[in-house]
């Protein structure tokens, strides 16, 4: 996306461009924007957005021209990014003195959000392929893929790194007593949850159920730890929303950490050694968390 629209706007001597663009699995708005010099990307949440549901693709235009953040953008500028029949974005092209654009240059407009679109199906095709639809979390296979590529990086450099495995605390009493919507809103706050608590450079996927597994690159043993025990608190103090009309469900969660290479120097041996660390949790009384590494 940066790239594209860098090479939009040179072509159009244009000195700035943005794309808002719908990510439809959060109901959250992706901003792309080249300043004339460089990319950046941000997030804008709904309620950052002033909106209190997901916004929908019909929200787009509504939301998203009045802050529109490339300058005075005259109508002309702005064009629907869309791809399949779909609108998944609006493109916005400032140009100086803010002039009109000939009618070589709207084509241009055209044809660069024709390109933006397809990046964008793209890109959406690819995350349905490697997450998991309930919670946006990596797919098994795809962690392993990541978790193979995390040990070898490891082991070249000479770097260790951790795994977590994270397992919610008596889940089965949430289906069988608040009903399966109520467990799956659970288990969506908890990948938030989650994901809120760690580095942006940690990965974490869905392995199935409500067990979780995190990769932590470059992490040792007391770093690990303390990364799984920050998760571990951030679980044990919230109250997660129910589908029933019944109160927040309460929930804690064990993990077990396993560092590579003390622990576990393939990906088989370290994900047994985490396994084993999180049945030694769950044995313990649950809602902790235990290693089966060196306490330093």
């Amino acid at each position: 996306m940066p790239r594209l629209l860098r090479d939009g706007a040179r072509r159009l001597g244009a000195s700035s461009a943005a794309v808002w663009a719908l990510d439809p699995r959060s109901g959250w708005i992706d901003v792309f924007e080249y300043d004339g010099a460089r990319g950046h990307a941000r997030t804008l949440t709904a309620s950052e957005l002033g909106v209190d549901s997901l916004i929908g693709r019909e929200d787009l235009p509504t939301l998203v021209e009045p802050r529109l953040s490339v300058g005075e953008v005259e109508d002309d500028h702005t064009t629907p990014v869309v791809c399949g029949g779909q609108s998944l974005g609006v493109l916005a092209v400032a140009v100086e003195d803010g002039r009109e654009l000939d009618e070589l240059e709207r084509q241009l407009v055209a044809d660069l959000a024709r390109h933006l679109g397809i990046a964008l199906e793209n890109a959406r095709l690819y995350e349905q392929a490697i997450r998991d639809d309930l919670t946006g979390l990596y797919l098994k296979r795809h962690f392993l893929d990541r978790l193979h590529e995390e040990i070898d990086r490891a082991r070249r450099y000479g770097k260790p790194m951790a795994v977590l495995m994270a397992d919610l605390d008596h889940f089965k009493r949430v289906n069988d007593e608040r009903g399966h919507l109520s467990g799956d809103r659970v288990l969506r706050e908890l990948a938030r949850l989650i994901l809120a608590s760690v580095r942006s450079s940690d990965i974490v996927g869905r392995f199935g159920g409500e067990e979780i597994a995190l990769i932590l690159p470059e992490q040792a043993a007391a770093g690990a730890r303390r990364a799984a025990e920050k998760v571990r608190q951030a679980v044990e103090a919230s109250q997660f929303p129910a589908a029933d009309e019944g109160p927040p469900i309460e929930i804690t969660l064990s993990l077990g950490v396993a560092v590579f290479p003390g622990d576990g120097d393939d990906v088989d041996a370290l994900l047994s050694a985490a396994d084993q660390a999180l049945y030694e949790a769950k044995r313990q009384g649950r809602n902790r968390v235990c290693s089966g590494g060196p306490t330093a």
